[in-house]
């Protein structure tokens, strides 16, 4: 007799479940949109334009030096552990 309301309320609720989901991830999504925009407006400066000159004045002992002693894998290594110390000293009862 009421299998009517019972139907027409169970699709009302899934679509008020979907659209609940929804509406966070759309501002999420829009929020992450506009920040991409905004960084991409900030100007890269004059000396990282000329970086590749900089560099390139570099002698090629130090350069093959560097190389030897993995230079590049160590200053990764060494930042994502400032960074990690970083993040964990932001989590409170941790840092």
């Amino acid at each position: 007799m009421l299998d009517w309301l019972y139907i027409w309320l169970q699709s009302f609720l899934s679509w008020l479940n979907d659209t609940l989901l929804y509406v966070p991830k759309w501002v999420l999504e829009k929020l992450l949109a506009g920040l991409s925009a905004l960084l991409s407006a900030i100007p890269v400066p004059d000396w990282m334009s000329a970086a590749s000159g900089y560099l390139s004045g570099i002698p090629s002992g130090v350069v093959w030096f560097l190389d030897i002693m993995h230079f590049g894998f160590g200053v990764t290594v060494v930042l994502s552990a400032l960074t990690l110390r970083f993040l964990i000293h932001r989590i409170p009862f941790i840092g």
